[in-house]
């Protein structure tokens, strides 16, 4: 009989020769399967890729990669495709998180797919997804992204008492953008009052829209300054700080208006926080000091703009360009 030794010895051999011999299974990192969705140009195998890659809960984490792949297929108008890509996304245990849910109808919205982002708003009770001001805010912005601007005034009126759902700061500011989108700035402008009687206070993002817009849609050619200035003024009392959207969209206002020692007192505002604006702007200050003989102002504007990193190229007194043209001129005749 063999010894029990002996017997341990050949099952050990037995198993490890078993174990040699068995494949491994290896699993595809999560970075090739992204690549290869981007690298995918037929659309049907990109939606049958997807699909498959996003039973990983890991690559549904992935956002960047939903945004690519709904804007590939939008441009490409594959509704269809878009469609069978989102709805097989309700079939997991995270659309029961408001946050996911809302992924689903922002990209809905983003690829202009308005009615299906109401659909999925509509059925997340069912889902067993709580709905709150956040989801609401993200119905109101996929009417925003889908450029359907006229619904989001009576959905913003009607819906928050149907759903017993409160609105916030960003409700407002939603609003303020489809406002802004159909052209009715005055409308636009007026939502600020409203909100501060309702206890909410604009944020930067409210104030930078309105100004963009109001400089976008030629309020001060037409000699509409006071909105831009209420919007302005509003936002320097509210202690919120500027920042370079702040500066971009208000100077050119300013410059228009031919208001210099304002647009001079915000570019040594901006330079003073290291807050980098455009230097085409900064340019434009500079050459309207010029103009108004306000010489020694501009050069100290210019001074500070080489103090704060901004090319020579970028911003210069008049005359230097005047001076270089000279030059070449001479050295022309001279060669």
């Amino acid at each position: 009989m063999a010894s029990l030794s002996r017997i341990l010895s050949r099952k050990l051999s037995t198993a490890t020769a078993v174990a040699a011999t068995t494949p491994t299974s290896t699993r595809t990192p999560m970075k090739t399967i992204v690549n290869n969705l981007f690298k995918q140009k037929k659309y049907t195998q990109l939606v049958t890729d997807f699909k498959k890659s996003a039973e990983s809960s890991r690559f549904r984490a992935k956002h960047r990669v939903y945004e690519d792949t709904i804007r590939r297929l939008a441009s490409a108008k594959r509704f269809k495709l878009i469609e069978e890509i989102l709805e097989d996304h309700k079939k997991y245990n995270d659309i029961t998180k408001e946050g996911f849910a809302i992924r689903l109808i922002s990209l809905y919205g983003k690829a202009g797919m308005l009615e299906h982002a109401v659909k999925t708003f509509d059925e997340l009770p069912e889902l067993k997804c709580d709905r709150t001001v956040k989801s609401f805010n993200a119905i109101l912005s996929a009417c925003v992204e889908s450029k359907n601007y006229d619904k989001v005034e009576s959905m913003f009126r009607e819906m928050p008492k149907k759903l017993g759902v409160g609105v916030d700061e960003f409700s407002y500011t939603i609003v303020i953008q489809a406002f802004c989108g159909m052209g009715n700035m005055d409308k636009a402008v007026l939502l600020l009052d409203e909100m501060e009687g309702k206890g909410l206070k604009p944020n930067l993002v409210t104030y930078n829209v309105l100004l963009h817009k109001l400089y976008e849609e030629g309020y001060c050619k037409d000699g509409k300054m006071d909105g831009a200035k209420r919007v302005y003024e509003d936002l320097v009392k509210s202690d919120l700080g500027l920042n370079r959207w702040t500066y971009d969209a208000y100077l050119p206002f300013l410059c228009e208006k031919e208001d210099y020692d304002l647009a001079l007192e915000l570019c040594k505002k901006s330079m003073d926080n290291n807050c980098k604006i455009d230097g085409k702007l900064v340019q434009a200050v500079v050459d309207g000091l010029v103009k108004n003989s306000k010489l020694e102002a501009a050069k100290r504007l210019v001074s500070l703009a080489r103090l704060k990193s901004y090319a020579h190229s970028q911003v210069k007194m008049p005359s230097e360009d005047a001076d270089q043209k000279k030059k070449k001129s001479e050295d022309a005749v001279s060669g």
